[in-house]
């Protein structure tokens, strides 16, 4: 065989590989307290029909507000698209960018915001990550693709 064969034959074998592992590298999870804590800045959401489920922050500085939004697969909503739900597992979870809702800032979000246009960003409810499931090795979490929009003063 020919170098340039070979070299296109392995590249062939291992592109699915990288693609995979540059697709789980992208991926972003946010933890989302699911119930609503008195004195927190975070409302959960779930709309009656199940529509969309989320979250709404609010902050001290008036007009501040964020708003992250899961559109089920079952919701034909065209402008919006469907959105994912993947199960995953805690040893996978280890590799990925985690973040806590509640440690967020506003200009935090306005950056998940961006980030949220190149890649996907999911959600998981913050009461099933610190269970103790967790520990247990083929436990999956169910995580939910979101869109992040952060809402400012014009």
């Amino acid at each position: 065989m020919k170098p340039i064969l070979i070299i296109s034959l392995v590249l062939s074998l291992v592109n699915p590989i990288i693609v995979k592992l540059q697709e789980e590298q992208n991926h972003l999870y946010i933890l989302i307290p699911k119930t609503n804590k008195k004195g927190s800045k975070i409302s959960f959401m779930e709309h009656k029909r199940g529509i969309s489920i989320g979250a709404y922050i609010t902050f001290d500085k008036p007009n501040y507000s964020v708003r992250v939004t899961h559109m089920p697969p079952s919701v034909d909503y065209p402008s919006e698209g469907n959105r994912d739900e993947i199960e995953i597992r805690p040893k996978d979870l280890i590799k990925s960018k985690m973040l806590f809702a509640e440690k967020l800032t506003f200009m935090e979000w306005s950056e998940l915001e961006q980030i949220g246009l190149k890649q996907k960003i999911y959600m998981i409810f913050e009461e099933d990550y610190l269970s103790k499931d967790r520990f247990v090795l083929d436990h999956q979490f169910k995580a939910l693709e979101v869109r992040v929009t952060a809402d400012g003063p014009i």
